[in-house]
């Protein structure tokens, strides 16, 4: 995955933007079809908010398919490497949290590992 920040010289803060590059489209097709890409898609740019909500029913709703196809299809991208995502509880409250891209989750949630002690 790219990312690209656009920092205008006379403005405060910056413009990011990540994209996938043509060979990982070509991959993310290749390993779950256009739906995973449109998944990945989403995923990309619902990580990038403050309390991100990447459940089933969420994106079946963004999407306009079943969530029975959104699961078919997340569990597609789990199984490839694409996307991953755990729970952990800190202090009684559970906490989603999720990878998106090959690189990070094959670097795992390595850095939940105390988060719970």
């Amino acid at each position: 995955m790219k990312f690209y920040v656009n920092k205008p010289t006379k403005e405060k803060g910056a413009l990011a933007t990540m994209y996938f590059t043509s060979d990982q489209i070509k991959e993310i097709i290749k390993d779950a079809g256009d739906a995973g890409y449109l998944l990945m898609t989403y995923y990309v740019g619902i990580a990038q908010q403050r309390h991100p909500n990447m459940e089933d029913g969420q994106l079946a709703h963004l999407t306009n398919k079943s969530i029975k196809a959104v699961a078919d299809t997340r569990r597609k991208l789990t199984k490839t490497g694409w996307f991953d995502r755990t729970v952990v509880t800190i202090k009684g409250e559970k906490y989603y949290m999720y990878l998106v891209g090959k690189d990070q989750v094959s670097n795992g949630f390595t850095n939940t590992a105390n988060v719970g002690k």
